[in-house]
């Protein structure tokens, strides 16, 4: 299955074929969206609620590999 971007995070995470994809589980937990409806907004509340949870590059990770998602099917915040 290819990735397009009316995929949920979670989704996308099993198909996409990049060692990141491990790092959006979390993504999947906390937004169930479409890769196309993910915001700047989303971004921030995520940042602002994971960063409770784990350590501050646990977090810039995990934004990075959904940035790099999003990327990867052409959206960009």
């Amino acid at each position: 299955m290819d990735l397009s971007k009316t995929m949920t995070i979670k989704e996308a995470a099993t198909v996409w074929n990049d060692p990141r994809a491990d790092f959006l589980e979390r993504w999947g937990e906390m937004f169930n969206l479409r890769l196309e409806e993910v915001t700047a907004e989303h971004m921030m509340e995520y940042q602002t609620n994971r960063a409770r949870e784990t350590s501050q590059g646990i977090v810039d990770v995990e934004l990075r590999a959904l940035t790099v998602l999003l990327k990867d099917v052409g959206l960009s915040l």
